[in-house]
């Protein structure tokens, strides 16, 4: 579940040109850093995050990041080894994502629309825009790679770290 995203999202709804892209990916911080928080979820996120839940996904917490003021992070994972996330960002409104990792791959099922903004090749991003959660899950199913890693859910936001770090100095060589 990559928070670059969020950052990218806000781009993309402004309708910005590929120079003011590289621009802003130069200034997005290299790493972030994620906090578990105690908040209460509008009723919307509560939702997606109860949908998640009754599909079996279990919650482990609720995080947020200086690095990304506006950001809200609802973390969830699957016995699977698929992780879920509902996201609640200032820029790019509330949108989930299921996201299947295989050892340094991963894929990104989301309910955002596409954007047209380059991927590292490592990253496949398949998007649903608008899906249910129950669609982006049923949508997992079907991208699942082999092997599919299965995270300890303590290791969820670390894993969501790296994938950041990972994914935004690919975009600063790349973009």
């Amino acid at each position: 579940m990559p928070i670059i995203v969020v950052f990218l999202i806000g781009l993309g709804a402004f309708g910005l040109g590929m120079w003011l892209f590289k621009a802003l990916v130069a200034q997005a911080p290299d790493e972030v850093e994620l906090k578990r928080i105690e908040v209460s979820p509008r009723d919307e996120v509560e939702a997606l995050v109860f949908a998640f839940e009754r599909l079996g996904y279990v919650k482990v917490g609720t995080f947020s990041s200086g690095e990304q003021p506006g950001l809200t992070i609802h973390g969830l994972t699957h016995p699977s080894g698929r992780d879920g996330a509902v996201h609640d960002s200032d820029k790019a409104g509330v949108f989930a994502e299921v996201v299947l990792w295989s050892g340094e791959e991963s894929t990104v099922i989301t309910s955002l629309r596409e954007l047209g903004l380059p991927q590292p090749p490592w990253k496949t991003m398949v998007h649903l825009e608008g899906a249910s959660i129950e669609e982006l899950h049923a949508a997992s199913l079907e991208h699942e790679p082999t092997p599919l890693d299965v995270v300890e859910p303590h290791l969820f936001a670390g894993r969501v770290m790296s994938d950041y770090a990972r994914t935004t100095a690919w975009l600063k060589a790349n973009a």
